[in-house]
């Protein structure tokens, strides 16, 4: 019987560690003692043995050896072993996986149609079947009988890791942030449901995400999931396994049959898919939903769905697509909702919240313990990270503050345009629209005449003002005349110690390995750089700014510093900096001089010079051979004369850009108060007639 392997590719070993991938590759041409890639990897993709990997880690770098997770290695081993397998869908061998460690019986047989592949695996319940050469398949039978056996090895766990996989296949995004998407949505759903809540429902459970958030936040209470795909039900079966008071019923289509017979519950948490097809011509169920039919798309289904399925004082919270708040086949679904209470809140995500969907989504709050003249809180959260888990949860407070005691008139902030409360009359017009940018955008937006005059008046005000300050702003006459000064390089400055170096920028290829430390500091990016380029105030908070430094020695920004940099179309770009205290990325060079000596304003007008161009390096992400970067050394009162006047440019520049946006507001200004139909404009004299 062949030897199994545990294998780690180079992002399988960078995870472990905590560094790129760059570093890894670095770790295999500059240490020769690195375990070499084993000889049957694939091409171009090496895999090492994990157990060398981590010998070598445990000796070179103890600090970096992250804990091990036994399930996420198993499930990665497990990819490794049928990477080359023959399948119907890129999922079947997890399918697999999860079958043998739920002790579904695997059946092995000969005699398949492809000779190359001759053997088939598959699970005795489930329609999934793997074509494998005999090799592989004594490989495949060796990892099911042997390593997801092991006694350290929590089967729970690997079944969570082997649908995580699973789910993260099917997404049409897979990166790290869409993960923390997910993982942020399923928490905040299940961080909404109420603790006294002791049955639950999710009716589209899929694989079982949700419900598992949710029942590791809420262990007392009983869910049920429903869910017509029978591997997707399953694997939700064999997640929710350990609890014994969860329940997952397999081929349950709520669409086609009435699963619930008349049964209600506490809450009900859903991300139902979106735009499923039906056609309510045949299906008898969809024609008689308790606020109407609907048609084309079971969108509108969900929420009717959900009140049927709530107890008295139940709450529901579905993830539904952003257009069912305004489309017209649904605003008799929409007013119904309103006109009865049922609507708490609605909450429009941003657009990568749900990476399983390519369209925005919203979260609709409904709930049987409201007056139906309760106002309907709308939330415009389209423009946050999703993998924020922070502001997620900041959300779900106000949320549970919100269903429990609407009218506090605390609760919502009076100075954030993202929270708008709307008393349900003001809904109920000729067509029905909640969709919360609308409304927020709307409550931005003043409507009687007198708020519109006094916009424009202030927009005119500021307009003039900011031209006023143009104006004021005078330019001497050009103080240059022909000379030959002396060329020095940023080199030979630094050896003359005319320039301090804080930090080199360099391309990555060039730059070194991370350095033990994996402290995270508050970094300086070029986006900042050229906001101060610019003349624009750079504000950050330190904790939203913290990154691992990719360099061995650390050393921060001063106020007075020159950050030097290239542009994508190889351009230099310099400026001071106005800032102190962060740590500039690796495609920034930091300079420090001594004012006295040689003035910084001075050094960014001449190191930007066109000339250093050719110090860009040709690569596809430009770098910057900063230390042959040159500039004219002259006497101190000249680099003074021209500092000042380059300072002169720099501020009718930002005086024009202010004037700039001051007039882009009032026109923005006029046109509200133009088209809202409420202003109009006074002349001189009135005729009697």
């Amino acid at each position: 019987m062949a030897t199994h392997t545990s294998r780690m590719t180079v992002s399988d070993i960078a995870e472990l560690a905590g560094v790129q991938r760059a570093t890894v590759s670095n770790w295999q041409k500059r240490h020769e003692e690195f375990p070499r890639p084993l000889p049957d990897s694939p091409p171009g993709r090496p895999q090492f043995d994990a157990a060398a990997v981590r010998a070598w880690l445990a000796e070179r770098y103890p600090e970096k050896l992250a804990s091990s997770d036994r399930a996420a290695e198993v499930v990665r081993n497990w990819r490794y072993t049928t990477n080359d397998v023959q399948c119907d869908e890129g999922t079947d061998p997890l399918i697999l996986l999860i079958a043998a460690i739920q002790g579904e019986r695997i059946s092995y047989w000969e005699g398949g149609y492809d000779e190359r592949y001759p053997v088939q695996i598959s699970a005795d319940d489930l329609d999934t079947t793997i074509r494998a050469t005999k090799s592989q398949a004594e490989a495949i039978r060796e990892f099911l009988e042997v390593d997801i056996e092991a006694d350290d090895l929590d089967k729970a766990e690997l079944v969570e890791r082997a649908a995580q996989e699973f789910d993260d296949l099917g997404r049409w995004r897979r990166t790290s942030g869409a993960i923390s998407a997910v993982r942020n949505l399923h928490n905040f759903l299940a961080g909404l449901v109420h603790e006294e809540s002791k049955t639950a429902l999710d009716f589209a459970c899929g694989t079982g995400a949700l419900l598992a958030a949710a029942s590791q936040k809420h262990p007392t209470t009983k869910f049920l999931g429903l869910e017509p795909d029978f591997v997707e039900a399953f694997i939700a079966d064999a997640r929710l396994n350990r609890r014994a008071d969860a329940e997952i019923a397999i081929d349950a289509d709520i669409l086609e049959n009435d699963v619930l017979a008349g049964r209600t519950f506490d809450a009900v948490v859903s991300i139902p898919p979106f735009g499923r097809r039906v056609d309510s011509t045949t299906n008898e169920r969809l024609r008689r939903l308790p606020f109407g039919p609907v048609r084309g798309s079971a969108d509108a289904a969900w929420p009717q769905l959900a009140v049927q399925a709530l107890a008295p004082g139940g709450e529901a919270f579905l993830v539904l697509p952003h257009s069912l708040a305004s489309e017209d086949r649904s605003d008799h679904v929409r007013r119904e909702l309103v006109q009865r209470g049922l609507l708490a809140a609605i909450v429009t995500l941003p657009p990568n919240a749900h990476p399983s969907s390519k369209t925005m989504s919203d979260v609709w709050i409904l709930s049987r313990r409201r007056e139906p003249t309760t106002d309907l809180l709308l939330i415009d959260y389209s423009m946050i990270d999703p993998s924020d888990g922070e502001t997620y949860a900041d959300l779900a407070h106000l949320l549970c503050k919100w269903l429990d005691d609407p009218s506090s008139p605390t609760l919502i902030p009076a100075d954030d345009p993202r929270f708008v409360a709307v008393a349900p009359i003001k809904l109920l017009g000729q067509a029905v629209n909640i969709d919360p940018m609308y409304w927020c955008a709307r409550a931005a937006t003043p409507t009687s005449a007198s708020e519109l005059i006094g916009v424009v008046e202030e927009a005119t005000s500021a307009l003039d003002q900011a031209r006023q300050k143009v104006l004021v702003n005078e330019i001497q006459p050009c103080p240059l005349v022909p000379d030959h000064p002396v060329m020095i390089t940023i080199r030979e400055a630094r050896d003359d110690d005319l320039i301090e170096i804080i930090r080199r920028g360099a391309h990555p290829k060039e730059r070194r390995e991370s350095s033990g430390d994996n402290a995270e500091l508050p970094l300086l990016r070029v986006a900042d750089a050229e906001a101060m380029r610019r003349g624009e105030a750079v504000e950050y908070d330190a904790k939203s700014r913290l990154g691992k430094d990719p360099f061995t020695y650390r050393q921060f920004v001063r106020r007075g510093d020159v950050l030097v940099w290239v542009t994508p179309d190889r351009q230099i770009r310099a400026t001071v900096s106005t800032v102190s205290s962060l740590v500039p990325t690796g495609s920034i060079t930091a300079l420090r001089c001594d004012p006295a000596v040689l003035n910084p304003h001075y050094l960014a007008l001449a190191l930007a010079t066109g000339r250093n161009s050719i110090h860009a390096t040709a690569t596809t992400i430009p770098g910057l051979r900063a230390l042959d970067l040159s500039f004219p050394l002259l006497p101190i009162h000249e680099q003074n004369k021209l500092a000042s006047y380059a300072q002169a440019a720099e501020q009718i520049r930002c005086g024009a850009r202010q004037l700039a946006a001051a007039a882009e507001a009032l026109l923005q200004a006029l046109s509200d108060a133009t088209g809202s139909g409420a202003v109009g404009t006074k002349t001189s004299e009135r005729s009697d007639r």
